[in-house]
């Protein structure tokens, strides 16, 4: 299926799922902000990272849980650091573009949209000769990007901004395949992603939707399910 055809029935899709998905913040919420912003505000560099968007994800990811909180910024602010996240967006990646993926689209709320062709993406090729760390880089370097569209398109719609928080993921799983896109060695790059999503930028995808998904999917699914959190599993919907 053509991916302009997959976005138009994102849009109907999205409009079933986000329509009651505001991000209001419970009391508990609002006190749990209050405490933690004096916790790590020496280690938050950016002025962004000071914000409730910023850190009600930590917040919600440890159940209002404080020192974990903390503890998961500050060892954010350290990886980021450490991985040159900041200056990553302007990095030329050697295999970027064999990669291809895009973020022109938004939601009807105007949130930003990733999509991507699985058949685009050779995994095994990648883990194989060598360049898994570069694959690797090319995922932290779409997040990066996502992270920085949300806080682009918030500020353009100031009323909507609770809203656009979060990212959906559109993935065309025609051409799928078991040697190319689950063998140990690919589910092994796509779950040291994960991990770094789950750490480093959590509760930032709203949605999974893959499309034309084959049996053999499910497979890999269930595996990768146990490096996602509860916001994630729950985000995701497959369509065959």
């Amino acid at each position: 299926m053509d991916t302009k055809i997959l976005k138009v029935l994102f849009i109907l899709v999205s409009s079933f799922l986000y329509w009651n998905s505001a991000e209001d913040y419970s009391p508990e919420e609002i006190v749990a902000l209050k405490l933690i912003l004096p916790l790590v505000n020496q280690s938050l560099y950016r002025e962004y990272m000071r914000s409730d968007p910023f850190l009600i994800t930590y917040l919600r990811t440890s159940n209002l849980q404080l020192q974990e909180a903390s503890d998961m910024i500050l060892k954010t602010m350290k990886w980021r650091q450490d991985h040159r996240i900041d200056e990553i967006v302007n990095e030329v990646i050697p295999i970027e573009k064999e990669m291809p993926y895009d973020l022109r689209t938004v939601d009807w709320e105007g949130r930003p949209v990733y999509s991507m062709k699985i058949a685009e993406w050779d995994l095994r090729k990648y883990t194989l000769s060598g360049k898994a760390y570069d694959a690797h880089r090319v995922g932290m370097k779409i997040m990066e990007q996502v992270g920085n569209l949300i806080r682009h398109y918030a500020k353009l719609h100031p009323t909507n901004n609770h809203n656009i928080t979060k990212v959906t993921a559109l993935v065309d799983l025609n051409g799928y395949s078991w040697k190319l896109h689950a063998c140990p060695e690919c589910l092994r790059l796509s779950e040291n992603i994960l991990v770094d999503i789950e750490a480093h930028w959590p509760q930032i995808c709203a949605n999974f939707l893959f499309f034309n998904s084959p049996r053999i999917f499910e497979v890999t699914i269930t595996v990768l399910k146990a490096f996602m959190d509860y916001t994630m599993k729950n985000g995701l919907h497959t369509y065959g």
